[in-house]
């Protein structure tokens, strides 16, 4: 099973780097330092990238033998779920982005500011979830 944890640490590396690049992009934008045309730019590259890193966590995770019966596992599996789903509302975010013209953050609507907010936060918290239950258990063996 050595190539399924390969193949498990290239995905977290191409789809949570994708997914810290693309937060990092949003942060510039935040700040005045990227235009909205920029941030669409990146995260039409980034966007496919974090779905493959996704998927291949996926695919290769189902041939690391997880231990299902223990909590930690459970935390984790539901921290990849929510992760996912996270991913598609951020990707209506996305599309509400598109709509929004080329305005900069600051002229955003409030409502706009707090879903980008709370889709970035969860998105974060959950990737740091699972990375840090998966190291944990991965070490406990």
């Amino acid at each position: 099973m050595h190539w399924a944890l390969f193949f498990h640490l290239v995905s977290v590396t191409i789809g949570f780097g994708a997914v810290i690049a693309t937060d990092i992009c949003g942060l510039l934008w935040v700040l005045g330092k990227r235009s909205t045309r920029d941030l669409l730019n990146f995260t039409g590259v980034t966007q496919p990238l974090i779905w493959l890193g996704y998927g291949g966590l996926i695919v290769s995770g189902l041939f690391l033998r997880p231990n299902l019966h223990h909590v930690l596992t459970d935390i984790k599996l539901s921290g990849v779920v929510i992760v996912g789903l996270n991913g598609i509302y951020l990707h209506f975010i996305r599309l509400e982005t598109k709509r929004l013209g080329d305005k900069k953050f600051v002229d955003t609507p409030l409502s706009y500011k707090l879903k980008s907010f709370w889709g970035i936060s969860v998105s974060q918290l959950f990737w740091w979830t699972a990375i840090v239950i998966g190291f944990l258990t991965a070490t406990k063996k």
